[in-house]
């Protein structure tokens, strides 16, 4: 087809169904609180020690070690296919738990200015609201051939799924449909920067 794509986003996509890894979460995952917004039909976020939202990481509050081996050994293989030979030193800024019950759904957002973004998911149907990634180049609709290209993308949805992505990538989860409850791990990622060092980063 003479029609190229360039300069693409970076997505890593890796299934994994591990029963000590899923019980490493599910037991944190069942001493965690969560927040419900009564004012609309957003999923369910679990809260921090503190009772606040996006304040927490329950990777490190749980102690949960063979899921961040995996997360680090997947994070490394990612590096190496996108041909990083820069320091390898990240830190896990936040890490939160999902549920997503019937009607419930993610409204379009991004992680700020987290470097990666990713997420885990622990419980799914296939069915219960797929993760949709919009296009870094979405806002270019004045542009007569970007209005024309494809401005958003469905993922996989399937149980041990484990992604990453830029963390500045706006997405949404489309509504959960079923009577079945989704419950997903999401975590954030942050690299270095020239003034900017890491305290108790994670090393290669």
């Amino acid at each position: 087809m003479p029609a190229q794509p360039i300069f693409p986003t970076p997505i890593y996509l890796e299934k994994y169904l591990d029963n000590e890894i899923e019980k490493e979460l599910w037991n944190a995952f069942n001493n965690v609180e969560f927040h419900h917004e009564e004012i609309d039909n957003t999923h369910d976020l679990s809260l921090g020690e503190d009772g606040t939202l996006f304040n927490d990481n329950v990777l490190n509050r749980f102690d949960c070690q063979l899921f961040l081996k995996l997360l680090h050994d997947n994070l490394m293989l990612f590096l190496d296919e996108l041909g990083y030979a820069g320091s390898r030193e990240y830190l896990i800024e936040h890490s939160w738990f999902t549920k997503t019950n019937k009607g419930q759904y993610a409204p379009m957002h991004y992680h700020g200015s987290s470097d990666i973004s990713g997420v885990y998911y622990l419980q799914t149907n296939g069915q219960d609201g797929n993760l949709t990634f919009y296009s870094p180049t979405k806002d270019l609709i004045s542009s007569f051939l970007y209005s024309i290209v494809d401005q958003k993308q469905n993922m996989p949805l399937e149980q041990g799924l484990l992604a990453f992505w830029p963390g500045l990538l706006y997405h949404t989860t489309e509504t959960n449909m079923t009577d079945h409850e989704r419950i997903s791990l999401s975590f954030n990622i942050q690299f270095p920067r020239a003034g900017f060092v890491l305290k108790n980063a994670h090393t290669h």
